[in-house]
């Protein structure tokens, strides 16, 4: 029986090792360097949408303390202890500004 053939017959130097080793380094650096400043950018964007939410909850509370008080709640119906407005369905929060209920 004669011996199996070879498929393929590498020879590696280390040079191209080494070549490939600092090539596959740069791509990483550059991968990272590209993730990192997605994230920050979008960590900036995250704070600004947090801020408009303030701050829309901050003015709808001003209006709500504006307004005149609201009708007392029918009989065995919610209350929210922030706002007094009456609350309706079983949610966990106050329809009106979003305190939690329970």
């Amino acid at each position: 029986m004669p011996p199996p053939k070879k498929l393929i017959d590498l020879e590696i130097d280390q040079k191209d090792v080494d070549e490939g080793v600092e090539k596959a380094k740069r791509g990483f650096s550059a991968a990272f360097s590209f993730a990192k400043k997605g994230l920050s950018k979008g960590a900036e964007i995250a704070g600004k949408g947090i801020d408009a939410a303030r701050e829309t909850i901050d003015e709808r509370r001003s209006q709500q303390t504006q307004q005149q008080p609201a009708a007392p709640p029918a009989e065995g119906q919610r209350v929210c202890p922030n706002c007094g407005e009456a609350v309706t369905g079983s949610g966990k929060f106050c329809n009106h500004c979003g305190q939690r209920l329970e």
